[in-house]
């Protein structure tokens, strides 16, 4: 099966000032079990959630700084 990409849109610092959060976006691929937290309304919210960066490397995101997440269809090109 071949894999899904999707923008994760999330919180983070801003560089230029420090005291002010920014929405972020990351090209990420979702595991099974994070997908199941986000569209699972019947259990307690996740604290953390994880996400799989285009080098494989594990994105962990505080729960309550996720805004959103957009699926990609057609080719990634880069990050």
């Amino acid at each position: 099966m071949k894999d899904e990409y999707y923008h994760l849109t999330y919180w983070g610092w801003n560089n230029d000032e420090p005291t002010v959060l920014r929405l972020c976006t990351k090209i990420v691929l979702v595991p099974s079990e994070t997908m199941a937290a986000l569209v699972t309304t019947n259990v307690r919210p996740p604290v953390a959630l994880k996400f799989i960066e285009g080098d494989g490397q594990d994105f962990i995101l505080n729960a309550a700084d996720y805004h959103s997440l957009e699926r990609i269809y057609g080719e990634i090109n880069s990050q």
